[in-house]
């Protein structure tokens, strides 16, 4: 009989409004990762309100660049929800449950995923034009990067390449006003952000997706 009301307990506990276990935090940052760490053990109420708070926050601060992260982050969420693992989830109260990898929902679409991720989308575009308008070549290109793995999270491969050559074409400009300029994906192999970059474009065979599209 115990053990059956600690399990009601802990089942409504869990599936309150609260964030449960994870400590309180006015960083939005902070918010945004403990909300995956939320959704990958079957929490989703908690972790949507802590990206709404961090929505919330960067628009007051005014921080488009955050905000596009962060709807980012909101794509994925939907992506948790509509996902098989979370569809096959019993829902029965534990305090342990076996995380779902976050690769596991990349390629999930519904109708919520499309619409956080034009938000994603259209907002890093918007970071992307400015950072160039005002040839800030290296955040042009760290935010196409980003833009390459919100195209990437949903499967859409030409745009993802398109992507990683604005991320490339824009870190060479910063690098030809900076020549100095070498920054490390992995300092201890010496792998470079262009290194990092070919290698998802041939993973990827964007010369492949290229050619397709001159052939149309």
């Amino acid at each position: 009989m115990y053990r059956k009301l600690f399990l009601l307990m802990l089942a409504s506990y869990l599936s309150g409004c609260a964030a449960a276990f994870v400590p309180a935090t006015d960083d939005p940052d902070k918010k945004l990762s403990q909300a995956y760490e939320l959704l990958s053990v079957y929490r989703p109420r908690p972790a949507r309100q802590l990206i709404d708070e961090s929505i919330e926050i960067y628009k007051q601060q005014g921080n488009t660049e955050k905000l596009a992260y962060a709807y980012l982050v909101s794509a994925d969420y939907y992506r948790y929800i509509a996902s098989d693992a979370y569809q096959k989830f019993t829902g029965d109260p534990t305090a342990f449950v076996k995380p779902i990898p976050r690769l596991s929902i990349y390629g999930v679409r519904t109708e919520r995923v499309w619409a956080a991720h034009k938000l994603a989308e259209e907002t890093y575009k918007q970071v992307i034009a400015d950072a160039v308008t005002a040839k800030d070549h290296l955040k042009a290109s760290k935010n196409y990067m980003y833009l390459s793995v919100l195209y990437a999270r949903n499967d859409q491969k030409r745009e993802t390449c398109d992507a990683l050559t604005g991320e490339l074409d824009q870190y060479n400009l910063a690098k030809a006003a900076k020549p100095d300029l070498n920054l490390y994906v992995d300092p201890a192999n010496s792998r470079t952000v262009i290194d990092e970059v070919e290698d998802r474009k041939n993973a990827l065979k964007c010369n492949e997706q290229l050619s397709g599209r001159g052939d149309r």
